[in-house]
């Protein structure tokens, strides 16, 4: 007979309460809480029936085809929303880099005198810009539709940019000055 804490173990049956509790998850706080009991039970369900989902519908959909590729077609549209969702997740992390890379350059190249005025004037375009943008291609959907919205949108940017690369030649050649020490 071999001792583990307050187990007796015999040819590797173990006895005692303290190596259960080790073992066995512990399920007194699902026993105290009700919100807990809630919370666990309804993500069984959201699982389970994501679950079940995964499963009836290429079976469904190959019951009324009798087709392997429309099970596969099917299942490739299920990707679609990670793979949306995944790019977004990208451009947000490249939106809050750009912004560090921006609130930086202000902070390096701009004299102290006026860095507070620009900061301010950043935080006002930065705020007030897609929301002057949300009403302009909102203005221009409800009048013209909406691929001439996002046609003439994008349109505009690039004139935009190409205006402002015309008219400010030396913005190109901006070097930032050495730090000061």
């Amino acid at each position: 007979m071999v001792m583990i804490g307050q187990a007796h173990c015999r040819q590797g049956a173990c006895v005692g309460a303290r190596t259960e509790r080790r073992v066995l998850i512990d399920l007194s706080p699902l026993r105290r809480s009700r919100d807990l009991r809630c919370l666990v039970l309804g993500e069984l369900g959201s699982v389970l029936g994501t679950q079940l989902t995964t499963v009836a519908v290429p079976y469904q959909v190959y019951q009324l085809t009798h087709s392997s590729l429309a099970v596969g077609l099917v299942s490739l549209a299920q990707l679609f929303p990670l793979i949306a969702g995944s790019l977004l997740a990208v451009a947000g992390w490249a939106d809050v880099i750009s912004a560090v890379f921006r609130n930086t350059i202000i902070q390096l190249a701009v004299p102290d005198a006026l860095r507070g005025r620009l900061s301010g004037l950043q935080i006002a375009v930065v705020t007030g810009g897609p929301r002057i943008g949300d009403l302009e291609s909102g203005a221009v959907a409800a009048a013209f539709g909406d691929t001439v919205s996002v046609v003439s949108g994008g349109l505009a940017c690039i004139a935009g940019a190409l205006l402002l690369a015309r008219l400010l030649p030396g913005f190109g050649k901006q070097r930032t000055p050495e730090p000061r020490v």
